[in-house]
């Protein structure tokens, strides 16, 4: 396989599931209880003004408990490490509210 086909596979399967996520955004915003103001503050229980992977993993933990049969798997800690490290716009390993946003709403947000 070339470098070309690589990358022409690489940048197909990044579409794809972006296509994917961006689709249960879109989901996730049709809801009408789905204030993003609030679920910031659900995960900054302590008011910190930003995410960390903690709270993203406590967050997980506690939502598994309460819903396990809605959860295709256990998020583990490093993935709340990773999602983090994904949207972090300023490298400090934390969501402010701005990186929080591109997480959870669509592209084209209204």
């Amino acid at each position: 396989m070339s470098s070309e086909q690589i990358l022409a596979k690489y940048l197909s399967r990044i579409a794809f599931h972006e296509n994917t996520i961006d689709k249960l955004r879109r989901n996730m915003c049709e809801e009408e209880l789905l204030m993003p103001e609030l679920l910031f503050s659900q995960l900054d229980l302590t008011r910190k003004g930003y995410i960390s992977a903690d709270d993203l993993y406590r967050f997980t933990r506690y939502f598994t408990f309460f819903n396990s049969s809605d959860c295709t798997r256990t998020v583990t800690k490093e993935d709340c490490v990773e999602i983090i490290r994904f949207y972090d716009t300023d490298y400090s390993q934390t969501l402010y509210y701005s990186d929080f946003l591109r997480m959870v709403q669509p592209r084209e947000y209204p």
